[in-house]
């Protein structure tokens, strides 16, 4: 029972795009740290937990398309 689920060429650029992404947006989330004040820090980081929250729900939707279509 361990086998491997092949997904589309088109979803696995896709992870590979949203990972190169959020790789980004952590790298940029460090230098605003240490320019901005603490109130701007806090608003910065929950628009960063719902841009993560949103890649995450766009993913397991784009998994269940690719699994309904194989």
């Amino acid at each position: 029972m361990s086998e491997t689920t092949k997904y589309p060429e088109s979803l696995t650029k896709y992870v590979n795009e949203r990972n190169k992404y959020m790789k980004q947006a952590a790298e940029d989330s460090i230098k605003a740290a240490k320019s901005q004040n603490q109130k701007d820090i806090l608003k910065f980081q929950r628009s960063q937990n719902l841009t993560t929250i949103l890649a995450i729900v766009v993913l397991i939707l784009a998994a269940a398309i690719a699994y309904l279509y194989i």
